[in-house]
């Protein structure tokens, strides 16, 4: 658990860094274009107002006649419109980016489309109407552009670069401060083992002496009593040791093949004769010829524990219906009961260890909490997961899958 914990913390910084890294490469392109732009703009519209002070081209003068270049506004070319959208003239202010064809080309298409700024072939464009028709600047912004895609690049290399050495520090750092936890974690769980060996030895001597006290004088509610205590008690430090050596490295889910219906069936049949008994109805289906590889007995105790469970917290003439079946590949079991159900708080939290809902009935069953705790226990071995679906009033329903 531990070991999970710490890849979930890599996973969570290393992503949120990743998500910040890439945010700011995306800030820095963006905002490295829209000042590109605006500066490209902004130069178009020196170029256009120098444009409107030249005399209007004569009749009888040819379109695309070149004009001498505009000082200072290298890069641009200018193409002059009457309101028809017929080219007039065609400046070259040194914009080698664009042949007079692609000028001729393009300006047809943006008067089409009537923009009046964009980007076309690297060249930002700025279209103006003047008293005699239209003028069409074009600015030749390849080298800006370059010189972004190139501050990009390092900046990418770079951050990866960054983004690797800040993973070896934060799985450097996470040992340092899991290890302490995770020993901590280790001797809380011998502790429970030790502890729970230790009890065993007690309560075997009580229950041999009570033994020795019926034979002597005969059994009484008294001895009973004890007994019952001792039952539960010993069923308590049992299903601790489990939990302990579930957890243990050693314990995988590797194991053999082997007929899950068949399990399932041996599961449920003897639940027949407790419905009966308690007045309830019980329904099961179990589809044919499943098969699984694991450990049946860990698994045979996981799904006793949910069928258990409904039948304990199913009410009084109840319902309980059971579903193994396969679906996409995994083994679906669906164990469904009537009774008051499960609040939505105790959805989140009836996994844990000892937990058992408050001013419910849950205090007025038998047990200690383990329980869905150990079956939780087992489908994480086989990274299965459970679903947990009430209305908190009517029913209860695990939906398990593997």
């Amino acid at each position: 658990m531990i070991k999970r914990l710490r890849y979930q913390f890599i996973l969570i910084s290393m992503s949120s860094v990743g998500v910040i890294f890439c945010f700011m490469l995306f800030a820095i392109n963006i905002s490295m274009t829209v000042s590109m732009r605006k500066d490209a703009i902004f130069t178009l519209q020196r170029v256009i107002e120098n444009q409107e002070q030249e005399p209007l081209l004569k009749k009888g003068d040819i379109a695309g006649k070149k004009v001498p270049r505009i000082s200072n506004l290298k890069r641009t070319t200018v193409a002059k419109l009457n309101d028809n959208g017929q080219i007039t003239a065609i400046i070259d202010n040194g914009n080698k980016n664009l042949s007079r064809d692609e000028i001729q080309q393009l300006t047809e298409e943006i008067y089409k489309a009537g923009k009046e700024n964009g980007m076309v072939q690297e060249n930002q464009f700025l279209l103006h109407k003047t008293s005699y028709g239209y003028i069409l600047a074009f600015m030749d912004c390849s080298h800006e552009l370059e010189n972004t895609r190139r501050l990009v690049n390092i900046c990418l290399v770079i951050g990866i670069l960054a983004v690797g050495v800040l993973m070896i520090t934060v799985i450097f750092l996470s040992n340092l401060v899991v290890n302490p936890i995770e020993e901590g974690f280790q001797r809380q769980k011998q502790f429970v083992a030790d502890a729970s060996h230790e009890l065993k030895t007690p309560l075997s001597v009580i229950s041999a002496n009570v033994s020795v006290l019926e034979d002597m004088y005969g059994e009484n509610q008294w001895t009973s009593y004890v007994q019952t205590e001792i039952e539960r008690m010993s069923r308590l430090i049992n299903d601790m040791l489990k939990l302990v050596r579930m957890e243990q490295p050693a314990v995988t889910s590797s194991g053999e093949p082997f007929d899950f219906s068949k399990m399932a069936m041996e599961v449920l049949l003897p639940y027949e004769c407790l419905a009966y008994e308690q007045g309830k109805q019980f329904m099961y289906e179990v589809e044919p010829g499943l098969k699984f590889n694991g450990i049946r007995d860990s698994l045979t105790q996981m799904l006793h524990i949910f069928v258990d469970n409904a039948f304990k917290y199913s009410e009084a003439r109840g319902e309980v219906k059971v579903t193994v079946k396969k679906i996409k590949k995994k083994i679906c079991i669906k164990v469904y009961n009537t009774g008051e159900g499960i609040s939505e708080n105790a959805r989140k939290q009836i996994f844990q260890r000892f937990y058992r809902e408050e001013d419910s009935h849950n205090r007025r069953t038998e047990g200690y909490g383990l329980g869905l705790s150990i079956a939780q226990t087992i489908l994480d071995l086989y990274h299965g997961k459970v679903n947990v679906l009430s209305d908190g009033q009517t029913y209860a329903s695990f939906e398990i899958q593997l």
